[in-house]
């Protein structure tokens, strides 16, 4: 065999000849430019080659893909008998080469050249952006981009928009050595160490668009066209210092009201809550001049609610009176210097500074707190943003009043305004983006709506912002409007014309074909004024409808995306996997990256907790990461997606570009799907459903009739649940001091052995059960695990601390004496505990307090934070760690140990997955026991607890009997758990608990399958193995969370779970995002009713006093009796300013929460369903719905919905509507296409809208007389069958990749297939009923059909669903024929009413099954000890919202928003 270098040698050989016998007289002459043009179009025209390219990827490439498509885990399992290899069924995973392609993206994508401890996030040269995940960095030479000057130059800018560009803001885009071209400074440059050559970083689209020679536009999103934005010069102010209460007063036009809400109170730190909303203007000019004038600022109020120390009260009025001189400088800027055209209005230079209204009642007891911890206290934590818009659009009316006027802007295509101003619809008017948030556009260029020489979209400009490196396009209060505008055009975007008729609208469409835009608009006006309108528009009208998506983070979004979920349930099966991955924005350095993108972030030191410098270096950058937290959402957002495009592709083995997976951390994935959700501090987490290949064979036969299949089965599951899930820590080695001894004399030995071997958990199981109870597990504190030795109790955290002393003692002070390590045992670590003078357990005696020390915290941060990029993936320490820690290195005993792959990887898990033992208030949301159900007990092993593992369970889970061989003093100690455990449990609550344990059980469930047998299978939990000592444990995936350096949670479990977290993931979140915003508002509400109360009050008196004024006046002078009118009429006056400034507070607060009734959403998740097209929801697949009831109405004969569209008919010289639906794209499909059914047909096929250009083109031929039109574009598409009334603008075409349908039909009409009765010959009227609506049902989807008769035989849907093989199990191998046989049911389709049927079973028949430690313990009485020791770091305030509200049933829906959730008082003084 030839080797490489052979190869390519006789590979040169072969060209020198050629060159030697072709010279290049010779070459021309034969090949003239002229011959070879001519022999070019004559064979490989361009249709041509486009033709024999299609063709070609259509052979080959689309072959191997619909195969690995259609290979899917299912396809092998038979539900009636077991395959030979099933027991050989495998499931792979590779961690190596995930990890380090993940590693590549992460870390080496930003290392800095010829540096390993610094790291620069890529900027694109172009267009300013910042390049993450898993997308391609280019690099560019200086030459290159010369090259392309006439793209980028500031000569053609200035010349295309005829002006000149501000000189600072030329500055702010010069490049060194690219001067006159606008260009990012921000873009990473390297220098070729051997050439010298200067390379610039560029993203792919901008890369592609540089190479094109052809045209001198500059790329789309380059800041050449038309996005040369800027920034506020760092010589006026720096980003940093522009707090929320400047960025309110600063803009020129302001159709915001501006809410700053502050809380706090003793142990907790400061939090702000910042809103804003909608409010009717009178004036939509400049009120620059209207603040100057005044003073203050009426639209933005600063609120101080509830309990707050006096020192939280001072810092919050100082941070709301900002410093004047940087705000006079920056208002003084915009004025005099930016050129913004918003500030050209205001003729004077601003004199003083509007400050904002501050709200706050007198201290007294009932508000004030005592200052108990100042280290918190003091200090500001993250604060939240919501925005409330009466705007949103929605699916029945988009952003319009009445779907009249959206039908009637959808036949115009007038496009909604963006950004409005004005309280009611009829008084909307467009506002500029750059006039209301000037801080992002500071010299107000780059506007969406500016012109540009190469076309963008809205919708493109609004993502390119989301994207850009400036950081004030990170910033809460611009993303929320963006969002806001984004939601609004998105609607009118994706919005459709419904039409509901019989025939499926051909006589409707015909109809309506023959009028004009202003009849419709007519009929329209008539209907919505009450008048009668006449003629076809009026007859017509009431049957058109238009329709949008609704907004990502809605309630119709969640319930919409839920289906999908389903629908790919019913292609795969049962997900494999629940994964949860929880970024920290806070412990971690990628944040500060992309704050400062394009600048050098160089990796935090490692040191020793008794370092002080060090811990406060710790405490510093920890400060740091909150504020650019705080600060900076849109950041976190950036983040939270470039980690998860690494989960996806690097982690999973997802590729999204071919739509197929790889092995990788958790397998070979089949499927995937995505939710994106914010917890209660506003940071994003995902929850993913992953479907791995083989692995519901492998669940399948876990119950398989075969008992060594089954144990074979089992074993391969185990296996690959612990390849996958880990819930336990490494048998850390900890150092204890037993007190050994008997009765009062101890003696103290020091034991150094690993933690399970010195401690064991407490018998008495129900201490566990009661650790998770939210009252019961302030007693017990943690407290579960007892030294074999002494007896006596110590937590999993205190064991963890040991542990973490025994490291650092090790690594200071390896020959340590005894004595000295029993003086220094122990850590100074984050304890949960409580105030007793006595060592009692009388919980009514304790005072709870939650500490945390904040030296631990930082310094542990710095430990985690480095984890990803101290090691390889290997697991071995990096360049960067062993840069920090050199093996020779002098000073770095104390530290050395941090090397250690398996201490530094069990701090991780420490940090991120170690689950608090008092728990947190979302622990208990729905129950009074932890909804993670921890703690769980130890096991040895990973095991199924089914069934066939309950006995052994309840053995281990009984209460022990008294040992009375013990003395008093051992028999104690071996209690001491047990009796705390019991504190606060009356003789009665011990009475009245759970039925006895015996009788606990867990279900097994009867499946019932379509060829009419039956199957029991036991309910099972998958148990995974826990050590001593992670009781509190997450279980969790260690590959993900050493890349991630942050909270991972995975879980599996039976079709019960499955269907459960599908439940889950798919959620409404808007109850808990509004949660805290309602109580804000509520205790606002409320404050302006106290105050109301009290001018009230204080007019009376006033009255009163006058009154007894003028009687004892009446005989006095008339001059004195005016004198006195007059200093009345002076008070009333005053007392009617104060009266009104309240009455138009209320009115504002009524108009707020009436908009608390939509939606709300935070700015990092504004940002990121800006950067996702608008959705939370993510999916490896594409969609299509399969509307079933679509195609019954039109078989029937009955009323249905379609697509009312537009096109003009060439050949009758008029406009043609015509209606769309897929009901008629399935009946009058091609005729290859015959044997598919309906769902395959969606699944593999979509249709397209030929051009206008290929529309007159074949209407020219048809006038003609020549209607043959064969070319390239023929011979891949598909035309439809004579009868569809669009033939002559649609096709079919086959797609790329094949999707998953979603199936939508009638409630009800696939029942349960146990109410079929299969195999009872007389079935009664009921069954037979059930029978014929299941068998047309799916005979309409897995069966193909081209008219209603072929629904039956013998007119019968059953006899016909039985003919053609419905009863039948699904067989994989006649699956695996190309085309579906005639008179035959899709096989595959038979796989998904099984999975169809499995969804059902559960829901009817199935609950989540009891773990071990429920299923054998008592379930604690509540005692409300956790109310009474208020340990929960929640946002108290002085008043329930709930108080306020006035209780709407959910179901009714009123268009009135006055009635919706508004504070009633102030709604009865709007009526007013």
């Amino acid at each position: 065999m030839k080797s490489r270098k052979e190869i390519n040698k006789q590979n040169y050989q072969r060209k020198r000849d050629y060159n030697i016998n072709y010279i290049k007289a010779q070459r021309k002459l034969y090949y003239s430019p002229a011959q070879r043009k001519l022999q070019h179009d004559a064979t490989y025209y361009p249709a041509q080659r486009k033709l024999a390219y299609i063709q070609q990827k259509s052979a080959s490439a689309q072959k191997v893909r619909n195969e690995q498509f259609c290979n899917r885990s299912t396809r092998s399992t038979s539900t009636s008998t077991s395959t030979s290899n099933q027991a050989d069924i495998k499931l792979p995973i590779e961690i190596r080469e995930s990890l380090k392609h993940a590693i590549k993206c992460d870390q080496k994508s930003m290392q800095v050249e010829g540096r390993v401890d610094a790291f620069c996030l890529p900027v694109c040269l172009s267009c300013d952006r910042v390049i993450i995940g898993c997308e391609t960095t280019h690099k560019v030479d200086k030459e290159a981009v010369l090259a392309t000057k006439s793209k980028f130059s500031i000569e053609e800018y200035n010349s295309f928009y005829d002006m000149e560009l501000h000189a600072e803001l030329i500055k702010q885009y010069e490049v060194e050595g690219l001067e006159g071209l606008l260009l990012s400074p921000r873009a990473t440059k390297t220098t070729n160490a051997s050439t010298g050559d200067v390379h610039y970083s560029t993203c792919f689209n901008c890369y592609n668009s540089m190479k094109n020679k052809r045209s001198d536009n500059p790329p789309k999103h380059a800041i050449a066209n038309g996005f040369a934005i800027g920034q506020v010069p760092t010589r006026i102010l720096k980003n940093e210092e522009i707090t929320e209460e400047m960025c309110a007063l600063l803009a020129p036009i302001r159709p915001y009201a501006y809410l700053f809400a502050y809380s706090a109170g003793a142990h907790k730190s400061i939090k702000g809550h910042y809103s804003f909303f909608e409010m009717d203007l009178t004036h939509t000019g400049s009120v620059m001049n209207h603040v100057l004038k005044i003073g203050s600022n009426p639209m933005v109020y600063v609120v101080l609610n509830g309990r707050m120390t006096p020192k939280q009260k001072e810092l919050v009025r100082k941070r709301a009176e900002f410093d004047i001189s940087k705000m006079m400088q920056l208002m003084d800027w915009f004025v005099t210097e930016s050129g913004h055209p918003a500030y050209a209005n205001v003729v004077t230079r601003p004199s003083e500074c509007p400050q904002p209204v501050i709200m706050e009642d007198k201290e007294n007891a009932n508000n004030t707190d005592n200052e108990m911890n100042p280290e918190v206290e003091h200090t500001f934590a993250a604060a939240s943003y919501h925005f409330a818009s009466n705007h949103d659009p929605n699916e029945d009316t988009g952003v319009y009043e009445t779907n009249q006027k959206f039908v009637s802007s959808m036949l115009d295509r007038t496009m909604p305004t963006l950004l409005v101003s004005g309280g009611e619809y009829a008084n909307l008017k467009e506002l500029e983006i750059e006039n209301v948030t000037p801080l992002q556009f500071p010299f107000g260029q780059g506007g969406p709506k500016q012109s540009r020489r190469t076309r963008i979209s809205y919708l493109e400009c609004f993502k390119l912002y989301s994207r850009l490196s400036l950081k004030q396009f990170m910033r809460a209060d611009f993303l929320l409007i963006l969002n806001h505008m984004h939601g609004r055009l998105r609607s009118f975007n994706k919005a459709i014309i419904k039409c509901k008729s019989q025939n499926c609208g051909t006589t409707l469409a015909e109809k309506i074909s023959t009028l004009d835009i202003d009849d419709l608009n007519q009929a329209m006006f008539c209907i919505q004024t009450g008048q009668d309108p006449k003629g076809t528009a009026a007859e017509y009208i009431k049957t058109i409808k238009a329709s949008c998506e609704p907004i990502g983070h809605s309630a119709e979004a969640a319930k919409k995306n839920r289906k999908r979920h389903f629908g790919i349930c019913d292609y795969f099966g049962e997900s494999s996997l629940f994964v949860t991955t929880t970024p920290c924005d806070e412990s971690t350095l990628r944040v500060g990256l992309f704050v400062n993108a394009g600048e050098e972030q160089v990796l935090p030191p490692l040191g020793d907790l008794d370092d002080k410098e060090h811990i406060h270096q710790c405490r510093l950058h920890f400060d740091l990461r909150k504020k650019y937290r705080s600060l900076y959402p849109g950041a976190c957002s950036l983040v939270y997606q470039h980690l998860m495009q690494i989960v996806t592709e690097c982690l999973i083995g997802w590729n999204t570009k071919t739509k197929t997976g790889r092995v990788g951390v958790l397998g070979k994935p089949l499927a995937w799907s995505r939710t994106d959700e914010e917890q209660a501090r506003k940071t994003l987490h995902a929850h993913w459903q992953i479907w791995i290949e083989h692995f519901n064979d492998c669940r399948e036969t876990l119950f398989s009739d075969d008992e060594e299949e089954r144990k074979k089965a089992r074993d391969t599951f185990i296996q690959y649940v612990d390849s996958v899930i880990c819930a336990s820590y490494p048998d850390y080695t900890v150092a204890h001091v037993c007190e050994v001894g008997n009765g009062k004399e101890t003696t103290p030995i020091l034991r150094t052995q690993p933690v399970s071997d010195l401690f064991k958990e407490s018998e008495d199981k129900n201490v566990l059960r009661k650790a998770r109870h939210k009252d019961h597990c302030l007693i017990i504190n943690g407290e579960f695990l007892n030294c074999k030795e002494c007896r006596k109790a110590y937590s999993p955290r205190q064991c963890m601390e040991m542990a973490i002393a025994h490291w650092r003692r090790n690594a200071t002070h390896p020959q340590m004496k005894e004595e000295e390590e029993e003086l220094q045992q122990g850590m100074k670590g984050e304890n949960n505990d409580y105030d007793d003078e006595e060592k009692t357990h009388t919980a009514s005696k304790k005072k709870y307090t939650r500490r945390e020390n904040m030296e631990q915290k930082v310094w542990l941060d710095r430990i985690t934070i480095r984890h990803p990029y101290d090691f390889d993936e290997e697991g071995m320490p990096s360049e960067a760690l062993k840069a920090e820690i050199p093996d020779d290195g002098p000073n770095n005993a104390d530290i050395a140990w941090l090397k250690e792959t398996q201490a530094r990887s069990t701090l991780l898990h420490y940090r991120y997955d170690e689950h608090d033992h008092w728990h947190r208030a979302t622990c208990f949301r729905n129950d009074c026991e932890c909804r993670a159900k921890l703690p769980m007990m130890a096991s040895d092993t990973t095991f199924i607890h089914d069934n066939d593992t309950m006995l052994d369970t309840l053995n281990q889970t009984q209460q022990p009997t008294t040992n009375n061989n013990l003395d008093n003093e051992e028999q104690h100690q071996q209690n001491d758990s047990t009796s705390r455990s019991n504190a606060g449990d009356s003789k009665d609550d011990r009475d009245e608990q759970e039925d006895h344990l015996t009788s606990k059980q867990i279900r097994n469930v009867r499946w019932n399958y379509l060829d009419g047998t039956t199957k029991l299978k036991s309910q099972y939990a998958v148990i995974p193995k826990r050590g001593i000592g992670s009781q509190f444990l997450n279980a969790h995936n260690i590959a993900m969370s050493s890349i991630l350096g942050c909270n991972t949670n995975v879980t599996i479990g039976d079709a019960s779970h499955t269907y459960y977290c599908t439940l889950y993931k798919s959620k409404d979140t808007q109850a808990e995002d509004k949660e805290a915003l309602l109580r804000v508002h509520g205790s606002f509400g409320r404050r302006i009713m106290r105050r109301k109360i009290l001018l009230q009050q204080q007019q009376q008196q006033a009255a009163e006093e006058r009154e007894q004024q003028r009687k004892s006046q009446q005989e006095q002078e008339q001059d004195g009796n005016e004198q006195a009118s007059e200093s009345d009429c002076d008070d009333n006056g005053a007392d009617d300013k104060d009266e009104c400034h309240a009455e138009g507070l209320g009115r504002v607060m009524t108009g707020v929460n009436s908009l608390l009734s939509r939606n709300v959403v935070s700015p990092t998740m504004a940002h990121l369903l800006i950067s996702q097209g608008g959705t939370r929801f993510t999916y490896s697949h594409g969609e299509e719905n399969l509307l079933v009831t679509q195609l019954e109405d039109y078989l029937e004969g009955r009323e249905c919905n379609f697509i009312l569209r537009k096109n003009y008919n060439k050949i009758e010289k008029r406009v043609e509507r015509w209606p769309d639906s897929t009901a008629y794209d399935y009946v009058f499909r091609p005729r290859e296409l015959q044997r598919l059914c309906y769902y395959e047909y969606m699944m593999k096929y979509k249709k397209g809208f030929k051009t206008f250009k290929r529309i007159n083109r074949e209407q020219d031929l048809e006038i003609s007389g020549n209607a043959d039109c064969n070319d390239a574009e023929s011979s891949v598409r598909l035309e439809f069958q004579d009868g569809h009334p669009g033939k002559r603008y649609a096709f079919l075409t086959k797609r790329k990749f094949p999707v998953i349908p979603t199936i939508m039909m009638r409630n009800g009409r696939l029942c349960d297939v146990e109410l079929l009765e299969i195999g009872n010959s007389s079935p009664s009227f009921n069954t037979a009923r059930y029978r014929e609506n299941y068998a047309k049902q799916a005979l309409m989807m897995f069966f193909p059909i081209t008219a209603v008769d072929d629904l039956k035989f013998n007119g019968s849907h059953w006899e016909k669903f039985m003919a053609v093989g419905g009863t039948k199990c699904y067989d994989a191998k006649l699956d695996s024929q190309d085309e579906t046989p005639a008179e035959c049911m899709w096989e595959y389709g038979k796989k998904i009413l099984e999975n169809i049927q499995t969804r059902k079973t559960v829901k009817s028949k199935m609950k989540r099954p009891p773990d071990p430690l429920a299923l054998g313990t008592k379930r604690p009485q509540s005692t409300g000890e956790r109310m009474k020791a208020d340990i929960d770091d929640e946002v108290r305030f002085d008043a329930d919202f709930s108080e306020y509200c006035i209780d709407d049933d959910d179901d009714n829906y009123d268009n009135d928003d006055t009635h919706n959730g508004i504070l009633e008082p102030l709604a009865q003084n709007a009526k007013r």
